[in-house]
């Protein structure tokens, strides 16, 4: 009922005569694409429950009146800053979300990827001519994902897509690249996002993706001013082991086995610290490095006496 009234709103006749609200088009599209959206999702839940006449009460006495799905937060991020895009045209993803959405035809342009990753995928493998252009449109997809996994039920559908996989494996590849600096800092931010508020999913990125691995290996063959020049992105390195070795005390301790191999970790931890950096002018950077490093490697070692390592 909101989406109904803000388009009934932008579809008024005095919002239609306001000739400075140039953006007042891509705005109704969008309304109208998600309520067409939670229409469709709505009659299809309907639909479902009638074949499988499960005897589930869809609320009052009339057998289509069915309560509004659940959005989950990265579609509803995804949708929040579809707005704000939408209503400046001269943001620089103003094009790619307004072809977003030119594009949904099904339902009549029905916004349907209410629990999918809408346009996620799709900037981050970003195809874009220019550099420049491929790197905002990479930042924008991890800043969406940063934001919007906020659950274990968001991290779930983010998994299903492969993301963790997908980060991991171009985070390599950006090594050795001063000018994605800023990227890789951005897709640390993002993993220690989905160890923090996953809860106990936290050990498919242990367990299954191999996240503790993969962070030894960053390091463990290359020197540390090649994979990480600056103090910045080795504090944020250093705040995602502490991330992953904190969540190993919610597991169940057979999982924990993946730890064993890892004992070494404070080896790596201390080979950060102990690096020179191409940015040591700044003192304070650098003390808060060390001081980040001082605290895992404590904590690493409490974890490792926990488990009898």
């Amino acid at each position: 009922s909101i989406c109904g009234l803000f388009l009934w709103a932008l579809q008024t006749k005095e919002a239609n005569e306001l000739k400075s609200w140039r953006e007042r088009p891509q705005l109704a599209m969008l309304m109208s694409s998600v309520q067409r959206g939670l229409a469709v999702r709505r009659a299809l839940q309907v639909q479902r429950v009638e074949r499988d006449d499960c005897g589930i009460d869809l609320g009052g006495t009339d057998a289509y009146h069915h309560k509004i799905p659940l959005i989950p937060a990265v579609s509803a991020v995804f949708l929040a800053r579809a707005t704000r895009i939408l209503s400046q045209p001269n943001d620089a993803m103003f094009s790619q979300l307004n072809r977003y959405f030119l594009r949904l035809s099904e339902f009549h342009g029905a916004f349907q990827d209410f629990f999918g990753l809408p346009t996620i995928l799709s900037l981050y493998c970003s195809s874009a001519d220019e550099l420049s252009r491929s790197r905002v449109e990479r930042s924008w997809a991890l800043s969406l994902l940063k934001d919007g996994c906020v659950d274990e039920f968001c991290y779930k559908i983010i998994a299903q897509h492969h993301i963790p996989e997908l980060l991991m494996s171009s985070f390599d590849t950006l090594i050795g690249q001063p000018e994605s600096e800023r990227e890789m800092c951005l897709t640390l931010d993002v993993l220690k996002t989905f160890v923090t508020s996953t809860g106990s999913r936290a050990s498919d990125l242990v367990c299954r993706q191999g996240i503790l691995a993969w962070l030894y290996g960053i390091i463990s063959w290359r020197s540390v001013a090649s994979a990480m020049p600056g103090q910045t992105m080795r504090i944020k390195y250093l705040n995602l082991i502490a991330a992953v070795v904190t969540s190993l005390r919610n597991l169940d301790k057979e999982n924990n086995v993946v730890f064993y191999e890892q004992s070494s970790l404070t080896q790596v931890v201390a080979k950060v610290r102990d690096a020179r950096c191409h940015d040591e002018e700044k003192e304070g950077e650098g003390v808060k490095l060390h001081g980040v490093a001082d605290e895992l490697i404590m904590l690493i070692n409490s974890l490792q006496v926990e488990l009898k390592i």
